[in-house]
């Protein structure tokens, strides 16, 4: 007989939310997504699709039990409240995604920061998979990482820990600017004097694929940055692993050369003789088992 009792699962990312079902053994069995409509909606419209989604899986005779959560944003751990986010959700600093969820569903709720999910998503199931103590870090419009000792997230008392994104680098600038993608596309227009809204990274990994000189330059200055974002990190946790996630890491053999060598270039070597780097292997599927996996561990 087939089991009908599933979780239902969402990464709740800026620009689209990722839904679907899990088997209560943390097995990912269906995946769609959606355009977020919170940017023009606000906090209502982003409410009533989840709800929508939902009901409908309800209607095919599936049996929800809980509702997993990995969303953007700092996260307070206990009752899944947003405590900060940037101004692309309006409305969701502050709003009591967990309490909400729990009042309107009747169901048990787990929500977790998306790099925090993505981490565990890797750590069980993918790259990080058989190590103790590993540190994600994902490479997108900012950087964001997680921290994971002995299969467990580190959260910090504000659910803060981890954000890289706000170290104040050596020549003022704030990683997330500079040390992301959204960095390595700025760097680029300030060379070039290219039009922004014709670039994003993968554009600029294929030129240098080419051998584009210019590119080139952009992403070795871009790689310093995440490099001294790096060591700072690694020198505080010293993890078995760095797990690095995001769009222009599905580039990875164009990326890690230039990012060890400026890991190479700082001055800690000791902390990097033998730190292993991977590159993230789930895709856009690590938010939603880590967020499973999460779920589970709370729900024992």
């Amino acid at each position: 007989m087939i089991d009908k009792r599933k979780i239902f699962c969402l990464d709740i990312g800026g620009t689209m939310i990722k839904y679907g079902l899990a088997s209560l053994e943390g097995n990912l069995l269906a995946v769609n997504s959606m355009p977020n409509k919170i940017l023009h909606g606000g906090v209502e419209a982003f409410m009533e699709q989840i709800l929508e989604v939902l009901e409908d899986c309800q209607m095919r005779g599936e049996i929800i039990e809980g509702i997993a959560v990995g969303t953007a944003g700092i996260v307070e751990e206990n009752t899944g409240k947003i405590l900060l986010i940037g101004d692309n959700f309006p409305g969701y600093s502050g709003y009591p995604l967990g309490e909400k969820l729990r009042e309107l569903t009747g169901l048990p709720v787990t929500v977790g920061n998306d790099v925090n999910v993505a981490a565990l998503g890797e750590y069980f199931v993918g790259a990080g998979k058989g190590t103790k103590l590993m540190v994600m870090m994902t490479i997108g419009t900012g950087v964001g990482s997680a921290i994971i000792f002995d299969g467990k997230l580190i959260v910090g008392r504000h659910g803060a820990t981890g954000e890289v994104g706000y170290y104040i680098l050596s020549d003022g600038s704030k990683l997330d600017n500079v040390g992301s993608t959204r960095g390595l596309v700025h760097c680029w227009v300030g060379m070039t004097g290219e039009r922004l809204e014709e670039l994003n990274g993968k554009i600029i990994i294929d030129r240098i694929k080419t051998g584009d000189v210019q590119a080139i330059k952009a992403l070795e200055k871009t790689m310093d940055y995440l490099a001294q974002g790096m060591v700072r990190l690694a020198k505080t946790v010293d993890p078995d692993c760095f797990v690095l996630g995001g769009g222009i890491m599905e580039s990875s053999d164009v990326v890690l050369p230039y990012l060890k060598k400026a890991l190479e270039q700082q001055n800690a070597p000791e902390v990097f003789t033998n730190l292993d780097i991977r590159p993230a292997i789930l895709g856009n599927k690590a938010g939603m088992y880590g967020a499973v996996r999460y779920f589970l561990e709370e729900r024992k």
